[in-house]
């Protein structure tokens, strides 16, 4: 009777450099080992697809930052905009409360004319009229 062995298809595990066997994890090796005989050009391909993962990363991080930002920014411009509509507002009453008073004191001295031209009425010293 004869005996059949089937060939193990995953790598040894007791070795501690890699051989072709062994899949290459580029985050983890800078530069290929002597001992290995896979092409140069699958390490750099490797490493290639490593740097696209990496690059995409952080564009997205980028992205979200920026999002991030434009959202506070569009917060402080609304609050800025409130903060200047209150000035505003409180600038013309100021300025309106001042056109008033000055229309007050032009009736005052108004007045002051007029009681001083009629008989009987006389101004003091102090503008005061008597």
């Amino acid at each position: 009777m004869a005996t059949y062995y089937s060939a193990s298809i995953l790598p040894s595990t007791s070795l501690k450099t890699p051989t072709p066997f062994h899949p290459i994890h580029p985050q983890t090796m800078s530069e290929p080992p002597s001992n290995l005989t896979v092409p140069w050009t699958s390490y750099k391909l490797a490493m290639l697809k490593n740097k696209h993962k990496s690059v995409k990363l952080q564009a997205y991080m980028h992205d979200k930052e920026i999002a991030h930002l434009e959202v506070e920014n569009e917060k402080e411009h609304i609050e800025a905009e409130k903060i200047h509509g209150h000035l505003m507002k409180s600038k013309k009453l100021d300025i309106e409360f001042l056109k008033e008073e000055g229309e007050v004191l032009h009736l005052k001295l108004e007045l002051v004319k007029f009681q001083a031209g009629q008989p009987g009425g006389s101004l003091s010293s102090n503008g005061a009229v008597s």
